[in-house]
């Protein structure tokens, strides 16, 4: 179908056709005529990952806000992470382009900034009132922040939302920061914050009028709600706890799955782009494995310019994995690039890392779960699990970077004889079309690499030994003592056994 038969107006297909965007996804040509048309009534939302969700509820949100006459906050988008929130802004940028609102997304920069991006204020000698003017029609935040901002900033309020976004749903309603659910639904309600009083409305601003404090409900007319408010939640997975569902409030709510009623007993579901293997392996060959299968993706495609995601399960072995890798450098012609994605590194870093994945300066990024929710890394070749994920959403989050709005793509999981079977319970979790394979590799695989890899193996060593060795001196007064055990500790948290990994070459 084209875009015009969704009902979307000139301006915004333009906007669309600028970012090649001719048609939409299954699950979003689904959801946008279903947003759009729906009133009076709360929305949940269940879609794979890579489906396309965050345009999904864009494109109808803006659709409607863009005839708008007086600016007030009417759109709030809360996300779980900053690099959400950093992704969501630029999609709500690119649509709202050509229009006179104005998007602003919290926490990525100083408090006092925000303040005055948000609310502009007014002062009237005259009949000793104060004007607060809302700068902003739709925001985009994490939890955290926009708490801040409710406790913190004089006259943001939630009195005038007519959307309510909750994206992951589920994890964010895992997360209870300063009771932030609680305190977000309150301020719908009353939609003043604890410093401000009610509001009413002269011209195009918002009236903050202190002479009215005391009057108390006399004045509620004052603050009525020009239309209600609807709230959507959005996940891969939702949430199905009565007791965070209650605290929302919800309305007359409509569900909207993407899953097929055949899958209907099975809890996740994989996308039929997708091909799944792994790899069952000593610990000690874990990271020989993981250059192998880079290898194999760069020699597939003829080139350096793949894309590719690696797991791990914390941000210590992502830095340790990432060392050893960075060392091993060219295979045989082909150039392996990797970058670290941590917590470790700055939210604009991260923005950064991931645009030159994009533009093919790096090919691999090795990181921890930060990546794992909700970021759409266009035309991700590969993700690979170094190791395995706790649980099954995590692992339909992590192998959801890949395979995206139909797109082929790759997992790869590797795993110990432990892990074997913890991968097996995982994969009978979700629903899929092609089965997961196993790939055996064997000592000749590895020939190519084995003198880099061992040169890289030594280094890392001594550069991980030098590291700790520095940070015993700092423990201990400067003597070092716990120096050994730091080190073994080092060498058994990166998998590796010197002894046993050079075996494998003989």
């Amino acid at each position: 179908m084209s875009l015009e038969s969704y009902g979307l107006p000139d301006w915004i297909i333009n906007n669309l056709n600028e970012q090649n965007i001719v048609d939409l996804m299954p699950v979003q040509s689904e959801i946008v005529p279903f947003i759009a048309r729906t009133e009076g009534h709360d929305i949940l939302v269940a879609a794979p990952t890579g489906s396309g969700k965050t345009l999904s509820y864009v494109l109808p949100i803006v659709q409607k806000l863009h005839k708008r006459i007086i600016r007030r906050l009417r759109v709030l988008v809360i996300l779980p992470t900053h690099d959400l929130v950093i992704q969501t802004e630029k999609t709500f940028q690119s649509i709202i382009k050509g229009t006179n609102l104005v998007v602003e997304s919290l926490g990525l920069k100083s408090l006092h900034l925000e303040q005055s991006l948000l609310v502009s204020s007014h002062y009237n000698q005259q009949n000793d009132s104060v004007y607060y003017e809302s700068l902003v029609d739709i925001v985009v935040t994490t939890p955290g922040r926009l708490v801040e901002h409710l406790n913190e900033t004089p006259g943001f309020n939630l009195q005038h939302l007519t959307y309510l976004v909750i994206d992951e749903a589920d994890r964010l309603l895992r997360e209870s920061y300063q009771f932030w659910l609680e305190r977000v639904i309150d301020s719908t309600k009353s939609g003043t914050n604890d410093r401000s009083i009610n509001l009413s409305n002269r011209g195009d601003m918002q009236i903050l009028d202190s002479k009215y404090k005391s009057l108390g409900s006399h004045l509620e007319h004052l603050s009525s709600k020009e239309s209600r408010l609807i709230k959507l939640l959005l996940s891969a997975t939702m949430t199905y706890n009565p007791e965070k569902i209650s605290l929302l409030e919800l309305n007359a709510p409509l569900y909207y799955s993407s899953t097929k009623k055949k899958e209907s007993s099975t809890k996740y579901s994989m996308p039929d782009s997708l091909q799944e293997y792994y790899v069952a392996c000593p610990a000690s060959q874990k990271p020989l494995s993981l250059i192998h299968i880079v290898y194999s993706i760069l020699l597939k495609k003829k080139s350096d310019n793949a894309r590719i995601i690696c797991f791990t399960n914390n941000k210590e072995i992502a830095q340790r994995l990432h060392t050893l890798i960075g060392l091993v450098n060219e295979i045989n012609g082909y150039n392996i690039k990797p970058a670290l994605y941590s917590s470790t590194v700055s939210t604009i870093e991260r923005s950064h890392l991931l645009e030159s994945l994009k533009n093919n300066h790096i090919n691999l990024l090795i990181c921890s779960d930060i990546l794992s929710r909700g970021m759409d890394v266009p035309n991700v070749d590969a993700v690979i699990n170094y190791n395995l994920p706790l649980t099954a959403v995590l692992y339909v989050h992590r192998v959801g970077r890949t395979a995206r709005a139909g797109k082929e793509g790759e997992a790869y999981t590797i795993v110990d004889t432990v892990d074997k079977s913890k991968l097996i319970a995982i994969s009978n979790k979700a629903s899929r079309l092609n089965p997961i394979k196993r790939l055996v590799f064997n000592n000749k695989d590895f020939v190519l690499f084995e003198k880099t890899y061992k040169k890289a193996l030594i280094q890392t060593k001594q550069s991980l030994k030098l590291s700790s060795h520095k940070l015993g001196l700092l423990k201990n007064g400067g003597n070092g003592t716990n120096n050994n055990k730091t080190s073994t500790l080092i060498e058994s948290l990166l998998e590796i056994n010197k002894k046993r990994a050079q075996r494998n070459f003989e």
